[in-house]
């Protein structure tokens, strides 16, 4: 008889992208703890925290990250940047169990 895994994991690359028109830096992400540059990671199904650390090089208001992979879209709170202050903004990602292992890009995208 064979063993049905408990849970599947996934490779995540990460890639970043900037849908706006203004300044702000990311310095650092996080996901599940581990710091991700560029690089691939494994993670398991259920909720995924990604913890982003971004500066503002403006002053900006009404601002939202958005995190996906696939069909799993999460939205951060809303809130405002001002220049030369340092924020860390968490989300988390739900993975589902029925998700087919294999490589995914982790997508993020910060609006206003």
């Amino acid at each position: 008889m064979k063993l049905r895994p408990l849970f599947w994991i996934l490779a995540v690359i990460l890639s970043f992208s900037l849908v706006s028109a203004f300044n702000v830096d990311i310095n650092e992400v996080y996901v599940n703890g581990i710091n991700v540059e560029e690089g691939i990671i494994q993670v398991e199904s259920g909720n995924v925290p990604i913890v982003i650390c971004l500066e503002g090089n403006e002053d900006i208001e009404n601002v939202r990250f958005k995190a996906w992979i696939g069909n799993n879209v999460e939205y951060s709170e809303m809130f405002d940047v001002e220049d030369g202050v340092l924020y860390k903004k968490t989300l988390n990602l739900n993975i589902p169990e029925n998700i087919e292992g294999g490589d995914y890009t982790l997508h993020l995208d910060i609006f206003d």
